[in-house]
């Protein structure tokens, strides 16, 4: 035999006997005995107790490495924070290989965590109870510490640091809480996890409950290390609260660069997908790249859940549990525009350039297709410009700014529809569609506060409804309120009728819109409006009156008032004006028809707004009714009694 084998040989052997005698080590060192003194220089060290209740016990792992297994475990929190315990941990197992450690390297073969409670919470003085200041117990309270010349990570002589990696962790049955300054909290609770990194790549899985909700995730990279790897490619899918996530892309430039090479959103009946890019590298997230949607309805954009946590100042794992909040019952609105502070800061949070493109959006009444706008987002600026949709087939042209930069913050909108179908917009504002045919709307508003009721009361402009012709369904009419029917529509027998001109125009000032020309003529009569809105305080106030074409209302048309607030509008006759005109038919005066022009034509033009345009020569004029109500009347006191009776209901 050889002496290098001999030498070989005698080596295997007394490195035989050292793992014999470490194991015979390892199997009969009992380190509780030292449990309370390892638990005291941790409190010392971390400046918090340190609690060690369970057993600490070592062996070898499977992976040919030593383990540390230790049991309910438990750190203190400060005395400003809301429990006893920061974090209380059921099981904690740590297997490290040990080979690896004579090649400076610390392989950690796995970590196992079951039965952790832990609740990170923010004082009101934003304080934070994961800042644990740490002890350097090698420094001499009373010594002034030497400084310590700085290490050059460049320069290759230097000690290299130890390489550290993690194969697999796995978490079960645990809880980690969010509780922020205003005491709301946030649960994640884990069922079960892990996150393994083997030869193939990197995959991730996680079984858990975010504020009561089952939150799932999968995630796989074919990144064989990443402390190593610069591009980190992914496939993902998640699902929590009804959204179901499935996304494909690659995270670069040491994780400062995430791209979803193509991302698919589905929740209730909606979906959206595309490309998006974020960027972390800036002083804020820089998000970009395109929103595409072949259907989005808001109603199935529903709000993550809350909850709460039951505490009971007691350190887990006893037990890990979570009270859920039920979803807070919503009251019906009573105001359009509510006071609370919109949420400007968040505009301030990230940069976005979007390209959105969405085939249908199902409103509430209506639908709007091929919608296509711009979003830009930029130091707290917010614009959709250009915005272009369709109501039935009505093109819509919008532009839209909301600038968070300024204080108070400043809004700006113009919304143009030269041929917008009628009925589609009596839909969207939720009532009878009594009304066809195209109209021009135009609407250029401007406004600055910082809450929706801030918005209303300082919003400036003007709006315009302009209608050439249509037509008026009189059931559907007399289905909105008490009188329409009889103010536009007196003693008509059709189930239609026709609509020649219509002009609706307010100017808005300071939140309060008068009219610059409410006049509509039908077939049976024409309409005057005066009066207007507030939106601050979001009530109506327009009084509409008629001068009939027909003689069976005996030249009296019943003014009607539209009051209320925009919530809860009220529609009655204005019975004070019907009995003033009512006693001058009796004392055979002319009938009051209040300032109801004569409509006025010209050649090529709408009716309704050249008569607003020439209102000297349109009250020159006078139009008797259609028939003489004398040769139809032998009691006219009698038919006026009548028309008393009905209105006051006696």
């Amino acid at each position: 035999m050889g002496k290098a084998k001999q030498i070989s040989l005698v080596f295997l052997g007394v490195l035989g006997l050292l793992v014999i005698a470490l194991g015979v080590v390892i199997a009969t060192f009992d380190v509780n005995a030292y449990r309370a003194d390892i638990a005291n220089v941790l409190s010392k060290q971390f400046n918090r107790t340190v609690q060690l209740k369970g057993p600490v016990k070592f062996r070898f792992s499977s992976t040919g490495g030593l383990a540390v297994i230790v049991h309910d475990a438990a750190i203190a929190n400060p005395v400003w924070a809301s429990r006893a315990q920061m974090a209380g941990i059921g099981k904690l197992e740590l297997g490290v290989e040990l080979f690896p450690l004579f090649h400076h390297q610390l392989k950690i073969s796995q970590v196992t965590v079951g039965n952790a409670d832990i609740l990170l919470e923010t004082s009101g003085t934003n304080q934070h109870n994961w800042d644990l200041q740490m002890v350097d117990n090698n420094q001499p309270t009373n010594v002034t510490p030497a400084k310590t010349p700085a290490v050059d990570l460049t320069n290759s002589s230097a000690s290299p640091s130890a390489a550290i990696s993690v194969d697999k962790i796995n978490i079960s049955n645990s809880q980690l809480a969010l509780r922020t300054a205003s005491g709301d909290i946030n649960t994640f609770i884990v069922k079960s996890g892990w996150l393994e990194e083997r030869s193939d790549g990197l995959t991730l899985h996680f079984d858990s409950l975010y504020n009561g909700s089952p939150l799932l995730l999968d995630l796989k990279s074919s990144a064989g290390n990443l402390q190593k790897d610069t591009t980190w490619p992914f496939e993902a899918t998640a699902s929590y609260a009804g959204y179901d996530v499935k996304a494909k892309g690659e995270v670069s430039q040491s994780g400062k660069l995430i791209t979803f090479r193509d991302y698919a959103v589905s929740f209730g009946g909606s979906n959206i997908h595309g490309q998006i890019q974020v960027a972390l590298d800036g002083v804020r997230p820089s998000i970009s790249g395109v929103l595409l949607s072949d259907k989005l309805s808001p109603s199935d954009i529903k709000p993550f859940p809350v909850a709460g946590v039951k505490e009971t100042n007691s350190a887990l794992p006893a037990s890990v549990s979570a009270t859920i909040g039920a979803s807070p019952v919503v009251a019906a609105p009573t105001k359009l525009f509510g006071d609370e502070a919109l949420p400007l800061a968040a505009l301030k949070s990230a940069d976005i350039q979007l390209d959105i493109k969405i085939d249908e959006m199902d409103l509430t009444h209506i639908a709007l297709n091929h919608i296509a706008a711009t979003m830009t987002l930029s130091q707290g600026r917010l614009a959709l410009s250009p915005l272009t949709a369709k109501l039935a087939d009505s093109e819509i042209n919008m532009q839209f700014v909301l600038d968070a930069s300024l204080q108070p913050a400043q809004m700006s909108l113009s919304l143009k529809a030269p041929t917008l179908d009628l009925t589609s917009l009596l839909k969207a504002a939720g009532t009878k569609e009594f009304m066809a045919g195209k109209g021009n709307i135009d609407v250029s508003l401007t406004a600055n506060g910082n809450s929706p009721e801030a918005l209303a009361s300082t919003t400036n402009g003007a709006i315009a409804l302009i209608v050439d012709s249509g037509s008026i369904s009189v059931q559907a009419l007399g289905q909105v309120g008490a009188g329409l029917a009889e103010l536009i529509a007196p003693g008509s027998s059709t189930s239609q009728m026709g609509l020649n001109c219509l002009v609706v125009r307010f100017d808005v000032k300071d939140g309060i819109a008068h009219d610059n020309g409410l006049l509509g003529d039908t077939t049976a009569t024409t309409v005057a409006g005066t009066g207007g809105f507030n939106l601050g305080a979001e009530t109506l106030d327009i009084m509409l009156h008629g001068r009939p074409k027909i003689a069976n209302a005996l030249g009296i048309l019943p003014p009607v008032h539209i009051g209320g607030t925009m919530i809860k509008p009220h529609i009655t006759l204005d019975k004070a004006g019907t009995i003033q005109s009512v006693m001058g038919l009796l004392s055979n005066s002319k009938a009051d028809t209040s300032g109801v022009p004569v409509i006025m034509t010209e050649a090529g033009q709408n009716s309704c707004l050249y008569t607003l345009s020439h209102p000297s020569a349109a009250g020159a004029k006078s139009q008797p009714p259609v028939q003489d109500v004398s040769t139809k009347t032998t009691n006219k006191a009698q038919k006026v009694g009548n028309i008393l009776k009905g209105l006051l209901g006696h």
